[in-house]
C-alpha cells in the first residue's frame, strides 16, 4: 500500500458484515470490566462479543454470569475454556464465533469508540485478510514512527514492532498486534506448537504472515485505535523483568512463527541471523557484543536463552514439523 493510504469507503458498506469480536481473559476482572465498557459505546456495535476465561478463574466467572444477562444492543455469550495460553483461548473464541469477521482485543485494553466503524471499512474490498491498528499504550513516551515501518518482515526475517508508535496513512503491513487485529473468519488459523502458559508471545507472526502467504493484505490504520493499560501477567513472561525461560520461549515462538510461514531460502536467512545477529530481546553474537559493551546486562543474560529457543526452532523446522 503506498504512502496515502487506503480507500476509507462511505459507511454504507458496513452493512452485511457481521463481527464477532472475542476477548481472551484471566485474572484481570477490573480491566475486563473496562475493555466491556468500551465496547458498549462502540459507534458501531458488534454483532456479538465473546469472553474467554478459564475454568479456574472463578471472579471473573461469577461476575460475568451477571454481565451476561444484562441487556445490550449485541449479544453476549460466554466460553470455557480449561487449557493455560491466549492460542487456545482465541481459537476456543474463534471457533464460537457467528461473524463473518473476528476482532480481537485484549481484556486490559479499551477500544475506542469508532474502532469498529472504522474497521468494518476496508473489508469491501475483498483482498483484504485483516485490519488493525494502533495501541495507546498508558504511559508510553516512545516517539511515533511513520506507518510504513509498522509490523514490516524484513528481506533477512527481521519483525519490526512499532504497532503502539505509527502514525500517518493506513499502509499495507505484514504483522498484526493482538490487542488490535480483526481478521476474516475462515483465514483465521492458530499456531499448535508455540510454548508458553500465558500470553505466548509472537502468535500473531504465524497468524499474520500465514495469511499474507495466502495472497491477502493485511492494513494497518493508525487511526483505528485502543487504550492499553498492560495489566499484569500471570505466567512467567513478565514485562520489564528477565526471565530466561520467557525469553527461550519468545525466541522459539517468533523463530518457529517464521520458518513455518517463509520459503525454505528465506528461512535459512533468518535461522543465520537470528544466531549470528540477533536483536535486543533476543540477541545472538554481534547483539551480544554490542551489550557487553554497553554494559547492557539484560541483553548479555539474554544471550544463551535466546540461542536455545533459535535453535529449538530450528531443529523443529528441519525435522518439517512446522507447518502453514
Amino acid at each position: 500500500m503506498s504512502g496515502s493510504g487506503c480507500p476509507v469507503q462511505e459507511p454504507g458498506t458496513r452493512k452485511g458484515f457481521t463481527i464477532s469480536v472475542v476477548v481472551p481473559t484471566y485474572r484481570r476482572l477490573e480491566y475486563l470490566k473496562c475493555c466491556l465498557s468500551a465496547l458498549d459505546q462502540q459507534t458501531l456495535p458488534p454483532y456479538e462479543v465473546i469472553v474467554v476465561f478459564r475454568r479456574n478463574d472463578h471472579g471473573t466467572a461469577e461476575w460475568l454470569q451477571q454481565w451476561v444477562s444484562q441487556p445490550s444492543n449485541y449479544a453476549k455469550r460466554l466460553v470455557q475454556v480449561s487449557s493455560d495460553g491466549v492460542v487456545h483461548a482465541m481459537q476456543a473464541g474463534t471457533e464460537s464465533a457467528r461473524g463473518a469477521i473476528v476482532a480481537f482485543t485484549d481484556d486490559d485494553a479499551a477500544p475506542l469508540p469508532d474502532w469498529l466503524e472504522r474497521m468494518v471499512t476496508y473489508y469491501s474490498d475483498t483482498s483484504i485478510g485483516g485490519v488493525g491498528g494502533r495501541d495507546l499504550i498508558a504511559g508510553n513516551t516512545d516517539p511515533p514512527v511513520s506507518s510504513k515501518r509498522v509490523g514490516r518482515l524484513s528481506w533477512f526475517g527481521r519483525v519490526s514492532g512499532n504497532h503502539h508508535r505509527g502514525q500517518g496513512s493506513p499502509v499495507y503491513t505484514h504483522v498484526l498486534k493482538g490487542v488490535n487485529m480483526s481478521f476474516r473468519k475462515e483465514l483465521i488459523r492458530l499456531p499448535t506448537f508455540l510454548r508458553g502458559d500465558g500470553a505466548q508471545v509472537h502468535f500473531e507472526v504465524y497468524v499474520c504472515l500465514r495469511i499474507v502467504r495466502h495472497g491477502y493484505r493485511l492494513v494497518y490504520d493508525p487511526d483505528l485505535r485502543v487504550e492499553h493499560y498492560l495489566g499484569p501477567r500471570h505466567d512467567k513472561d513478565q514485562r520489564n523483568k528477565f526471565v530466561a525461560e520467557a525469553v527461550l520461549d519468545a525466541a522459539y515462538n517468533q523463530n518457529a512463527s517464521l520458518f513455518a510461514t517463509l520459503s525454505f531460502s528465506r528461512s535459512v536467512v533468518r535461522a543465520v541471523y537470528s544466531i549470528l545477529v540477533g536483536y535486543r530481546a533476543a540477541p545472538g553474537f554481534v547483539r551480544w557484543l554490542i551489550g557487553v559493551a554497553r554494559r547492557e546486562t539484560t541483553v548479555v543474560k539474554a544471550l544463551w536463552p535466546a540461542l536455545r529457543g533459535n535453535m529449538m526452532a530450528v531443529a523443529k523446522w528441519m525435522k518439517r514439523e512446522l507447518t502453514c
